[in-house]
C-alpha cells in the first residue's frame, strides 16, 4: 500500500509542470535534479530534493559563478 501511496503523490507532483522539473515542488530523480542544477532552472515551487547515493559520485555545479562540489 504504501508504495501506491508513494507512486501516486509522484505522479500528482508531476502533473504540477511537466514539461520543466524546476517548477515542482519536489525533486527525487537524479535526472530532473541534474537539469535543475546545471541548467539553473529551480524556481520557488522547489521544496523539496531528495535523493539516495548508491555509489559515491562527485558532482559539480556552478553556483552563481563560483564552483560548488558536493
Amino acid at each position: 500500500m504504501h508504495d501506491l501511496l508513494q507512486e501516486m503523490g509522484r505522479d500528482i507532483v508531476r502533473q504540477e509542470c511537466s514539461g520543466e522539473p524546476g517548477r515542482r515542488s519536489r525533486l527525487w530523480n537524479f535526472e530532473y535534479i541534474n537539469h535543475v542544477l546545471t541548467k539553473n532552472t529551480g524556481t520557488g515551487a522547489v521544496e523539496c530534493i531528495k535523493f539516495y547515493f548508491l555509489t559515491c559520485m562527485v558532482v559539480t555545479f556552478n553556483n552563481f559563478g563560483k564552483e560548488s562540489s558536493f
